[in-house]
């Protein structure tokens, strides 16, 4: 232990980035950010959707309308809606992790022939932890939702919803044991005296 300290020790003094603490200089192994992601439906598009022709796109806006209690009487009904494009969900969970309620920035990806996700708005998308991964679970962690912005006007396909993640359960790293790893951040990794 003592000879960690004075590796830790010798860390802060060979630094020429300021760092308060020790955890400004190493995380614990385990410790970093981590993504969800999940599919979701842009609605309130001007004509820049999905074509309803493509089965990848109407098949979960029928279940939608289903669920909803409108159910079509074919797919084939929706085939001239453009106002309407399916995406992919992605967020972030940074380092320290997340608590039931924080919310976060999503960036939002259309899969389809949509032509831009400007003036949209994501419906309800369930996040979910990659299927084989440290977290195995059934129900979402986060629920996603909320007004669609398009930060690079160059590329309307890609968007964020800013805050749009809402998370459901805790996300967080249990306490470490009596023996764990520190992992020297990147930011200080390299430096030389």
């Amino acid at each position: 232990m003592n000879k960690l300290i004075t590796i830790l020790c010798a860390l802060l003094l060979a630094a020429s980035v300021r760092a308060d603490t020790i955890k400004d200089l190493v995380r614990i192994q385990g410790e970093q950010e981590n993504v969800i992601f999940g599919l979701g439906l842009v609605f309130g598009l001007s004509g820049t959707g999905d074509s309803g022709k493509e089965l990848i796109t109407a098949r979960p806006m029928a279940q939608l309308l289903i669920n909803s209690g409108n159910a079509v009487g074919t797919i084939e009904e929706l085939a001239a809606t453009k106002s309407v494009a399916l995406v992919m969900v992605k967020c972030t969970i940074p380092e320290g992790g997340g608590r039931t309620g924080d919310k976060f920035d999503i960036r939002v990806s259309t899969i389809g022939s949509a032509k831009s996700l400007e003036g949209g708005e994501l419906f309800l998308a369930p996040l979910r932890y990659e299927t084989r991964g440290p977290v195995e679970l059934d129900r979402p962690m986060a629920m996603a939702q909320g007004t669609i912005v398009v930060s690079n006007p160059a590329v309307p396909t890609n968007a964020v919803v800013h805050g749009g993640a809402r998370m459901l359960i805790d996300f967080a790293m249990r306490p470490p044991g009596p023996t764990f790893n520190l992992v020297v951040n990147q930011h200080f990794a390299g430096h030389s005296s």
